[in-house]
């Protein structure tokens, strides 16, 4: 598992343009921050790893190592035994030929299912998104995209407050959400 960051180590930064707040009330701006951010932004993708193809098996178990749900699969590849051995990505599976049964399972839809075993033969690129109430996010991914996660916390917690300054932390946040969207465009990956 990757290192972890945890969002209270983020609230000494909310507490330099919010002197008067609740640390608690903080925290879960904080939370629904990252949960918005990364759900938006379709930010997190992280390496899972390779999974054994089961002959005639249609249903595979997604194993996420984070606090975190799955958005959708991003991209699905089917190894041989020789893709394996050569390290050659494998075929390219198209949306049709599998389903995202939430939480976490990957099923092949009939006349897909694989027909011969494979160890690692299944590489499977994911979306996540933090749950609701997840205190952590690997230290990497928080630390590539903090201000949007600082900025919408603060426009969330200054919005009735302070509507002009929330608005300018709301606008912090659409420039982050728009890079990070440019660049998911720029990784041609489907």
């Amino acid at each position: 598992m990757a290192k972890l960051a945890r969002y209270d180590e983020l609230l000494p930064r909310i507490a330099a343009q919010m002197p008067a707040f609740h640390s608690g009330i903080a925290l879960n701006a904080l939370r629904r921050a990252g949960r918005e951010f990364f759900r938006s932004a379709e930010a997190w993708h992280p390496d899972l790893d390779a999974i054994d193809v089961v002959a005639d098996q249609e249903d595979y178990t997604l194993v996420i190592d984070a606090p975190a749900e799955i958005k959708r699969i991003k991209a699905v590849h089917l190894k041989t035994d020789e893709d394996v051995d050569e390290g050659y990505d494998g075929r390219l599976l198209g949306s049709g030929e599998y389903s995202l049964i939430l939480p976490a399972t990957l099923r092949f839809q009939e006349h897909y299912t694989p027909s011969a075993a494979v160890t690692d033969g299944l590489v499977v690129e994911l979306v996540l998104f933090p749950y609701l109430m997840a205190d952590e996010l690997p230290d990497d991914l928080l630390e590539r995209w903090v201000e949007p996660v600082i900025a919408w916390a603060l426009y969330d917690l200054l919005k009735v407050q302070d509507p002009d300054l929330a608005g300018l932390h709301l606008q912090t946040y659409r420039n982050y959400l728009g890079d990070a969207q440019v660049e998911n465009i720029e990784d041609p990956t489907p």
